[in-house]
């Protein structure tokens, strides 16, 4: 039976111009410059790191260093997390670029049935593949697509344009995790900036920092930019600023029951050997989530920031 139109309207979902970078930016140019490298190579490059860590920092600098037309596409959990507002967020510059592939990708999104995320994905690359100057597609807090399609999706398209299907478009993705199978994308996650940039920060703020206040505040935060932030904005007067001890609770409450009781049990024993075999699955995810990583000798680190508010607080 043939496919027909309906008369609904194929969704679509806003794009905003990128953020600007944040003043003063310090501390991040040799990540900058790894990041413009992978997408020079490889056409897709992906950050992770804890929240804070300055991902989105990192994707403004990058949006106004780029010498080609920017895409800034932020997934929001419950609005635009699904597979079909992902889709038509990555392929809305072809409206301008491409009209009449872009007409074609609303008549299969209207047909009876509709055609399938792939095949209007396929369509949308060849339309990519013809565009002169392509654009870089930035997609931000990836993490909460809360869809598997949505998922499937995005990993589909970094497989696409990492191997050429797309032209010369390029694709830079951020979120706090991501999926396991976009690891061959991946940059090192980012880490906390170091003692140089922080007081380099501090100064900009007319704020310098005697050696002893730098010392505790990169053990505090450790070199966490958002913690960080709060901390010189605020006179550098408490070891941990509300806003940041607020975003913490917020990332402890999103994880599962079993995982911030392993978070409990590794603050105060952060021995490997005597973790039980069936709570490895849960360590790998705290670690895919960068807040806990193997050291040598069968012990686990927690991040300095996390540690250090962990063990001020009431057992969950």
């Amino acid at each position: 039976m043939a496919r027909q139109r309906r008369p609904t309207v194929a969704p679509m979902a806003p794009l905003r111009p990128p953020p600007p970078p944040p003043a003063p930016f310090v501390g991040r140019a040799t990540d900058l410059a790894a990041l413009v490298a992978q997408l020079d190579e490889r056409g897709v490059a992906v950050l992770t790191g804890v929240t804070g860590a300055g991902k989105t920092a990192l994707l403004a600098a990058l949006a106004a260093q780029v010498r080609r037309p920017v895409e800034w596409i932020e997934v929001y959990a419950g609005l635009s997390d699904g597979s079909e507002a992902l889709f038509w967020q990555v392929t809305r510059p072809l409206a301008d670029l491409r009209p009449e592939p872009w007409q074609m990708l609303h008549q299969l999104a209207q047909a009876t049935p509709p055609y399938p995320l792939a095949v209007r994905l396929q369509v949308a690359l060849a339309a990519y593949a013809d565009v002169v100057s392509a654009p870089l597609l930035i997609i931000d807090s990836a993490e909460h697509l809360g869809e598997r399609e949505a998922v499937a999706l995005l990993v589909a398209l970094c497989d696409h344009v990492a191997a050429g299907r797309a032209g010369a478009l390029h694709l830079a993705v951020a979120g706090r995790f991501l999926p396991y199978k976009l690891r061959p994308y991946s940059l090192p996650p980012l880490a906390g900036l170091d003692a140089p940039a922080v007081q380099a920060w501090a100064t900009a703020l007319r704020s310098p920092l005697a050696e002893a206040q730098l010392a505790a505040l990169l053990v505090e935060t450790g070199g966490v930019p958002l913690a960080l932030a709060d901390r010189l904005h605020s006179g550098v007067a408490h070891p941990l600023a509300p806003e940041s001890e607020a975003r913490l609770w917020a990332m402890l409450a999103g994880l599962a029951p079993s995982e911030r009781e392993l978070l409990v049990a590794l603050t105060h024993d952060p021995d490997l050997a005597t973790l039980p075999l069936e709570r490895r699955a849960t360590l790998a995810r705290l670690e895919a989530l960068h807040l806990v990583s193997r050291g040598a000798e069968h012990t686990v680190s927690i991040h300095p920031m996390v540690h250090r508010f962990m063990i001020g607080q009431p057992i969950f």
